[in-house]
């Protein structure tokens, strides 16, 4: 997949903080809560309770003006997931120019560092201990746990295996947006 020109040279003027970790270590806390510009995907998975449209993610269903916006490559990337789930954020979601933050799987940090930005940051967050993120984790009563713990092991050996990454520990929030 490629994005049409009108996305390429947009992206090429937009540095992207790439936040990476597990469910329940406060991604979207910490990217929310930083004041740096956060860009929600569009998705058509379920909501969680917890999450607002718009906010979080744009909650998608309307699956063939999803197809059609794919074909004019509208948007800057895009994948689906283990359960056909569509996961992507359109160009025009992205500030003008500067600096910005999004929610990635590190299995596709490769292909967003093809896509044309002017620079991709990679993020770790970690949670304190493994006990405090099963408590988190806990907390989002997610019928998909499986899938997000295996999520999580693929992530945290790309990261891994990765020079490019930072680490950050999200023990208190802000310490972890100071950072």
């Amino acid at each position: 997949y490629q994005p049409n020109e009108k996305v390429k040279a947009h992206l090429s003027r937009v540095n992207l903080l790439a936040i990476v970790g597990p469910t329940g270590v406060g991604k979207t806390s910490i990217m929310i809560q930083s004041g740096i510009p956060y860009i929600p995907s569009d998705v058509s998975r379920p909501k969680r309770s917890d999450e607002k449209d718009g906010v979080e993610c744009n909650f998608r269903s309307d699956y063939d003006q999803l197809l059609a916006e794919i074909e004019r490559g509208e948007f800057a990337q895009y994948l689906i997931g283990r359960n056909g789930e569509f996961y992507g954020t359109k160009g025009t979601a992205y500030p003008v120019e500067g600096v910005c933050t999004m929610a990635v799987i590190a299995g596709i940090l490769t292909e967003i560092q093809k896509t044309g930005f002017r620079k991709v940051v990679p993020i770790y967050i970690v949670p304190p201990s493994y006990e405090e993120w099963m408590r988190r984790v806990g907390a989002h009563q997610d019928a998909d746990i499986e899938k997000r713990l295996m999520e999580a092991k693929e992530s945290l050996q790309a990261a891994l295996d990765s020079d490019g990454f930072s680490f950050i520990v999200n023990d208190k929030l802000e310490d972890a947006v100071e950072h």
